[in-house]
């Protein structure tokens, strides 16, 4: 008798033991579901997409209208950006920099030698800088931006002595940085700036009309061409005049014909189809884009 309630006992226990791990089988692991929970945000992060820092293309100032139309990438097609002309009266607009960010327009008054920087966005003018006493004659100006990440400064050609001037772009003095010969001397000799390595840094260049040849430096300083080529004047329009065209990685020569509003690239390697941009019979100025 006790053997049998022994036995019916231990059944018990057994069943009772199989029931209790049947109900939590059947019950949601809790632990698990509230590790989920803890590693999955309820809102998903925003992320704000990073602003594009890419120079635009190539930018024209046209005389008559007192325009200066924006193109952002190397194609026929109306402007991508439109702006009244902020410079001063009597003076010349020769470069445009920190269009991402409202734009600096650099223009030149040759009459009184000195350099205006406007905000091209509110005309306001940011500053002003008189043309070093040692600089003779009437160089042309250019724009450049010497070192990797930094403001733009300023650069100024003497043809008649085939001399770079680069100037520091510190602070708003401009001081001197260095010159250097390059080029060769005489009117036929027309300056060029751009990133021609695709290195984020400008340096310079110059064409020969004389002899349609381009000849471009990697590094501001003297010596052999890192970069030449002739040009072939047939492709070309009469009054093409080499141009800047800053392509997503580096700068490229074009030809420029302000009559017809036509650009020609210089080289097959540029990879782009000749384009129109700018009204045809307007007498229009090139303003470089760093």
């Amino acid at each position: 008798m006790k053997t049998r309630k022994k036995t019916i006992g231990a059944a018990l226990i057994v069943a009772s033991a199989l029931m209790l791990a049947a109900c939590d089988a059947n019950q949601p692991n809790e632990t698990a579901s509230q590790s989920e929970q803890a590693s999955t945000p309820s809102t998903p992060p925003v992320v704000e997409q990073a602003v594009s820092k890419t120079k635009p293309a190539f930018a024209v100032f046209t005389a008559s209208t007192g325009m200066i139309h924006v193109l952002l990438k190397p194609k026929s097609g109306p402007a991508d950006m439109v702006y009244q002309n902020a410079c001063p009266a009597g003076s010349q607009p020769f470069g445009i920099t920190d269009i991402n960010f409202g734009g600096k327009l650099f223009c030149n008054d040759v009459v009184n030698r000195r350099v205006h920087v406007m905000d091209l966005s509110t005309h306001a003018e940011l500053f002003s800088w008189n043309w070093p006493s040692d600089i003779q004659g009437t160089p042309a100006w250019f724009i450049g931006r010497w070192q990797l990440n930094s403001d733009a400064g300023l650069a100024a050609y003497d043809s008649a002595k085939g001399i770079f001037h680069i100037f520091n772009s510190a602070d708003k003095g401009f001081s001197l940085s260095h010159s250097f010969e390059y080029g060769g001397t005489g009117d036929s000799i027309l300056p060029l700036v751009g990133d021609w390595d695709g290195d984020g840094v400008d340096s310079a260049g110059v064409y020969r009309s004389a002899t349609k040849q381009a000849f471009l430096k990697n590094a501001l300083e003297a010596g052999m061409a890192d970069i030449s080529f002739g040009l072939d004047q047939s492709t070309f329009e009469a009054d093409a005049a080499p141009v800047t065209i800053n392509l997503d990685t580096r700068s490229v020569i074009a030809m420029y014909s302000s009559d017809k509003g036509l650009v020609v690239f210089a080289t097959s390697d540029a990879g782009s189809m000749p384009f129109l941009f700018g009204a045809p019979a307007e007498t229009k100025v090139v303003v470089p884009v760093r």
